[in-house]
């Protein structure tokens, strides 16, 4: 007896990211942020990001087989346990990668040297893993919103966010699944760091 097609089917690739959580107080600050940013004259020309989405990237991963995310995640996991929890805050709104040249509306982190050090911990297991390793500098920030035909040429940003503390202790890998209202994020797996 043949096999069915469904058998003989493999799961479609997961397109995902490792994070850190964005805690309610934070997102409040990033909320009235985004409403002012939206009020600007060039606001209408960006694409911004949801309450319920806001987070630190530690690294996209692009599409991943299902099958590779169970040993992924433990990979990971051996290397973000040694981090103990840390706290960062948020800092200014700026557009990246430049003001002459902005793709992204994002937010600050304070003092990004915790969280770029995490993000080393995360490259490491992503590598040892297997995936390639990701050749572009790590810069902690939280972004906003994208602009929707880039460049936009030195917007003007008078959005202030008071330094709101943002705690780390768990990284978190989510699914993207892209709509056309946006992507849409499902926490799949939570990886708390070293227990101090």
């Amino acid at each position: 007896m043949g096999c069915s097609n469904a058998s003989l089917q493999q799961a479609d690739p997961l397109r995902s990211f490792f994070a850190l959580a964005v805690g309610a107080a934070a997102r409040s600050e990033l909320s009235c942020a985004i409403r002012d940013l939206r009020a600007e004259s060039w606001g209408d020309q960006v694409r911004w990001v949801r309450d319920e989405s806001l987070h630190i990237t530690l690294r996209f991963l692009g599409e991943v087989a299902e099958e590779r995310i169970d040993d992924l995640v433990e990979r990971v996991r051996g290397f973000v346990g040694t981090c103990a929890p840390f706290a960062c805050r948020l800092s200014t709104v700026r557009p990246f990668p430049s003001a002459a040249r902005a793709r992204v509306i994002a937010a600050s982190i304070d003092p990004e040297s915790p969280v770029s050090e995490l993000h080393d911990l995360v490259e490491r297991g992503v590598v040892d893993a297997g995936l390639e390793a990701e050749p572009r500098r790590f810069r902690a920030h939280i972004t906003l919103g994208r602009v929707r035909r880039p460049p936009l040429r030195n917007p003007t940003i008078r959005a202030i966010l008071p330094p709101t503390q943002i705690d780390a202790d768990r990284v978190i890998l989510y699914r993207s699944k892209l709509t056309p209202e946006g992507a849409q994020y499902t926490p799949l797996a939570d990886i708390a760091l070293l227990d101090p």
